[in-house]
Protein backbone atom coordinates (compact mmCIF):
# COMPACT_ATOMS: atom_id res chain seq x y z
CA UNK A 1 0.00 0.00 0.00
CA UNK A 2 3.05 2.29 0.11
CA UNK A 3 5.55 3.34 -2.53
CA UNK A 4 9.15 2.81 -1.38
CA UNK A 5 10.06 5.97 0.55
CA UNK A 6 12.99 7.03 -1.64
CA UNK A 7 10.92 6.55 -4.81
CA UNK A 8 7.90 8.32 -3.33
CA UNK A 9 9.97 11.33 -2.24
CA UNK A 10 11.43 11.53 -5.74
CA UNK A 11 8.01 11.60 -7.42
CA UNK A 12 6.60 13.97 -4.80
CA UNK A 13 9.42 16.47 -5.35
CA UNK A 14 9.91 16.09 -9.11
CA UNK A 15 6.70 15.00 -10.83
CA UNK A 16 3.79 17.20 -11.76
CA UNK A 17 1.34 14.30 -11.83
CA UNK A 18 1.16 10.68 -10.77
CA UNK A 19 -0.74 8.38 -13.14
CA UNK A 20 -1.84 4.98 -11.89
CA UNK A 21 -4.13 2.21 -13.23
CA UNK A 22 -6.67 1.98 -10.40
CA UNK A 23 -8.65 4.02 -7.91
CA UNK A 24 -7.13 1.85 -5.17
CA UNK A 25 -3.58 2.84 -6.13
CA UNK A 26 -4.70 6.48 -6.46
CA UNK A 27 -6.05 6.44 -2.91
CA UNK A 28 -2.90 4.76 -1.57
CA UNK A 29 -0.74 7.43 -3.25
CA UNK A 30 -2.90 10.24 -1.83
CA UNK A 31 -2.81 8.65 1.62
CA UNK A 32 0.97 8.58 1.40
CA UNK A 33 1.01 12.33 0.79
CA UNK A 34 0.85 13.08 -2.93
CA UNK A 35 -1.62 15.94 -3.64
CA UNK A 36 -5.02 14.48 -4.60
CA UNK A 37 -5.54 16.93 -7.48
CA UNK A 38 -2.33 15.65 -9.10
CA UNK A 39 -3.09 11.90 -8.95
CA UNK A 40 -4.96 10.61 -12.01
CA UNK A 41 -6.35 7.16 -12.81
CA UNK A 42 -5.53 5.96 -16.32
CA UNK A 43 -7.31 2.60 -16.73
CA UNK A 44 -5.49 -0.39 -18.13
CA UNK A 45 -5.88 -1.08 -21.84
CA UNK A 46 -8.10 -4.10 -21.27
CA UNK A 47 -11.81 -4.10 -20.48
CA UNK A 48 -12.40 -6.80 -17.86
CA UNK A 49 -16.05 -7.00 -18.93
CA UNK A 50 -14.90 -8.33 -22.34
CA UNK A 51 -11.62 -10.11 -21.56
CA UNK A 52 -12.06 -12.69 -18.81
CA UNK A 53 -11.29 -16.37 -18.20
CA UNK A 54 -13.73 -19.04 -19.31
CA UNK A 55 -14.36 -22.43 -17.76
CA UNK A 56 -12.17 -25.38 -18.70
CA UNK A 57 -15.16 -26.86 -20.54
CA UNK A 58 -15.16 -23.83 -22.87
CA UNK A 59 -11.54 -24.35 -23.95
CA UNK A 60 -10.86 -25.54 -27.49
CA UNK A 61 -11.11 -29.30 -27.98
CA UNK A 62 -7.60 -29.36 -29.43
CA UNK A 63 -4.68 -28.02 -27.38
CA UNK A 64 -4.18 -24.61 -28.96
CA UNK A 65 -1.25 -22.20 -29.08
CA UNK A 66 -1.89 -18.68 -30.36
CA UNK A 67 0.32 -15.91 -31.69
CA UNK A 68 -1.25 -12.48 -32.16
CA UNK A 69 0.50 -9.36 -33.39
CA UNK A 70 2.23 -7.95 -36.44
CA UNK A 71 4.48 -10.36 -38.31
CA UNK A 72 7.79 -8.53 -38.02
CA UNK A 73 11.38 -8.87 -36.92
CA UNK A 74 10.87 -6.96 -33.65
CA UNK A 75 8.14 -9.36 -32.55
CA UNK A 76 10.19 -12.48 -33.41
CA UNK A 77 7.19 -13.92 -35.26
CA UNK A 78 9.24 -16.05 -37.61
CA UNK A 79 11.37 -17.43 -34.78
CA UNK A 80 8.31 -18.36 -32.69
CA UNK A 81 6.71 -20.18 -35.62
CA UNK A 82 9.97 -21.99 -36.42
CA UNK A 83 10.45 -22.98 -32.76
CA UNK A 84 6.87 -24.28 -32.60
CA UNK A 85 7.43 -26.49 -35.67
CA UNK A 86 10.74 -27.76 -34.28
CA UNK A 87 9.26 -28.53 -30.87
CA UNK A 88 6.03 -30.06 -32.17
CA UNK A 89 6.63 -32.04 -35.38
CA UNK A 90 3.45 -33.21 -37.08
CA UNK A 91 4.34 -36.91 -36.84
CA UNK A 92 4.67 -36.72 -33.04
CA UNK A 93 2.03 -34.09 -32.22
CA UNK A 94 -0.85 -34.39 -34.67
CA UNK A 95 -3.46 -33.27 -32.13
CA UNK A 96 -2.36 -29.72 -31.36
CA UNK A 97 -2.99 -26.43 -33.13
CA UNK A 98 -1.29 -23.10 -33.80
CA UNK A 99 -3.46 -20.07 -34.52
CA UNK A 100 -1.76 -17.10 -36.14
CA UNK A 101 -3.25 -13.64 -36.39
CA UNK A 102 -0.16 -11.82 -37.59
CA UNK A 103 -1.05 -9.58 -40.53
CA UNK A 104 1.15 -6.54 -41.03
CA UNK A 105 -0.26 -3.76 -43.18
CA UNK A 106 3.12 -1.97 -43.15
CA UNK A 107 4.86 -4.94 -44.80
CA UNK A 108 1.84 -6.53 -46.47
CA UNK A 109 3.53 -8.04 -49.53
CA UNK A 110 6.32 -9.73 -47.58
CA UNK A 111 4.02 -10.98 -44.81
CA UNK A 112 1.42 -12.26 -47.28
CA UNK A 113 4.23 -14.22 -48.97
CA UNK A 114 5.38 -15.72 -45.65
CA UNK A 115 1.81 -16.67 -44.68
CA UNK A 116 1.28 -18.26 -48.11
CA UNK A 117 4.43 -20.35 -47.52
CA UNK A 118 2.91 -21.56 -44.25
CA UNK A 119 -0.36 -22.41 -45.97
CA UNK A 120 1.57 -24.35 -48.62
CA UNK A 121 2.99 -26.61 -45.91
CA UNK A 122 -0.50 -28.14 -45.76
CA UNK A 123 -0.14 -28.65 -42.03
CA UNK A 124 -3.70 -29.09 -40.75
CA UNK A 125 -2.62 -27.82 -37.32
CA UNK A 126 -2.03 -24.27 -38.56
CA UNK A 127 -4.90 -21.78 -38.71
CA UNK A 128 -4.31 -18.30 -40.06
CA UNK A 129 -6.79 -15.58 -39.15
CA UNK A 130 -6.84 -12.26 -40.95
CA UNK A 131 -8.14 -9.54 -38.62
CA UNK A 132 -11.05 -11.48 -37.08
CA UNK A 133 -13.97 -9.41 -35.76
CA UNK A 134 -13.45 -8.33 -32.15
CA UNK A 135 -16.03 -10.70 -30.61
CA UNK A 136 -14.53 -13.65 -32.53
CA UNK A 137 -11.00 -12.58 -31.56
CA UNK A 138 -11.94 -12.53 -27.87
CA UNK A 139 -13.58 -15.97 -28.03
CA UNK A 140 -10.57 -17.47 -29.83
CA UNK A 141 -8.23 -15.96 -27.28
CA UNK A 142 -10.34 -17.20 -24.34
CA UNK A 143 -10.46 -20.73 -25.77
CA UNK A 144 -6.70 -20.96 -26.37
CA UNK A 145 -4.43 -22.93 -24.07
CA UNK A 146 -1.15 -21.00 -24.49
CA UNK A 147 -0.35 -17.51 -25.78
CA UNK A 148 3.10 -17.03 -27.34
CA UNK A 149 4.85 -13.65 -27.40
CA UNK A 150 8.62 -13.51 -27.55
CA UNK A 151 9.23 -9.99 -28.87
CA UNK A 152 12.67 -8.50 -28.96
CA UNK A 153 11.08 -5.33 -27.60
CA UNK A 154 7.59 -4.12 -26.76
CA UNK A 155 6.08 -0.81 -25.84
CA UNK A 156 2.81 -2.23 -24.52
CA UNK A 157 1.79 -5.60 -26.05
CA UNK A 158 -1.95 -5.34 -25.76
CA UNK A 159 -2.59 -8.93 -27.02
CA UNK A 160 -0.39 -10.25 -24.19
CA UNK A 161 -2.30 -8.21 -21.61
CA UNK A 162 -5.59 -9.38 -23.12
CA UNK A 163 -4.50 -13.02 -22.97
CA UNK A 164 -3.49 -12.65 -19.34
CA UNK A 165 -6.85 -11.03 -18.59
CA UNK A 166 -8.47 -14.11 -20.19
CA UNK A 167 -6.46 -16.37 -17.90
CA UNK A 168 -4.50 -17.87 -20.79
CA UNK A 169 -1.05 -19.10 -19.73
CA UNK A 170 1.45 -17.02 -21.65
CA UNK A 171 5.01 -17.67 -22.73
CA UNK A 172 6.70 -14.31 -23.11
CA UNK A 173 9.87 -12.38 -22.43
CA UNK A 174 10.09 -10.03 -19.48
Amino acid sequence: TLQPEKFFNHILNNWHYFWCPSEWQRQCTINQGFPADRVKVVPEGVDGEEFFPVSDEALADVFTFIIIGKYEYRKSTEEMIKAWFEEFPLDKYPDIKLILSVDNLFDKENVDKKLKELENLNDPRIEILHFPPRNEYIKILQRSHVFLSCSRSEGWNLPLIESIACGVPSICLD
